[in-house]
């Protein structure tokens, strides 16, 4: 007890500040279950508001009820994404790019009323249309185009179409 004594002598702590600690920790420690009684009390009104008109196999019944609907989501989220790759895996084939080339394809005609269509798919496939528009009517062309090429010679507008198409970003 004198070696204590000693010790706060040498800090030159005085009874007084030690009564002030003392009281600073009593707030705080007052402060703190002051705090805790509130959250115990908005928890025991909770569990009440909860627990209102149930008893345990009321209780029992609600979670068994709730575990079968979180199944029943389970299933129909597990059948949502099944589904959804088959559309997805469905179009992959379908048309996605598209490029279009207006021009005048005869001297003397004017307006840029004939064109060239080329509508490609993912593996740039797909099918070029060319319409020439002439004094005397219209002339339609269908050409197919395999993986970006087609085995007949292209017009420099069915070129531009089919770079246009190659290059056009694709629709997911």
């Amino acid at each position: 007890m004198t070696q204590l004594k000693e010790m706060i002598d040498k800090l030159g702590i005085t009874p007084g500040m030690v009564a002030i600690l003392l009281v600073v920790v009593i707030i705080i420690l007052i402060i703190f279950l002051i705090k805790v009684s509130i959250d115990n009390h908005k928890l025991r009104k909770k569990m009440s508001a909860f627990m209102t008109g149930r008893n345990a196999k009321n209780l029992e019944e609600t979670i068994t009820e709730l575990a079968e609907r979180v199944n029943q989501y389970e299933a129909g989220y597990k059948e949502f994404t099944e589904k959804y790759e088959e559309y997805r895996v469905g179009i992959k084939g379908s048309y996605k790019k598209m490029g279009i080339m207006r021009y005048d394809a005869f001297k003397g005609m004017k307006g840029k009323l004939s064109f060239a269509l080329c509508i490609l798919d993912e593996f740039d496939s797909g099918f070029m249309l060319n319409n020439m528009k002439s004094a005397d009517g219209n002339y339609t062309y269908l050409k197919e185009i395999i993986h970006g090429k087609c085995s007949q010679p292209l017009g420099k507008e069915e070129q531009q179409a089919l770079e246009d198409a190659m290059n056009c970003e694709k629709y997911e």
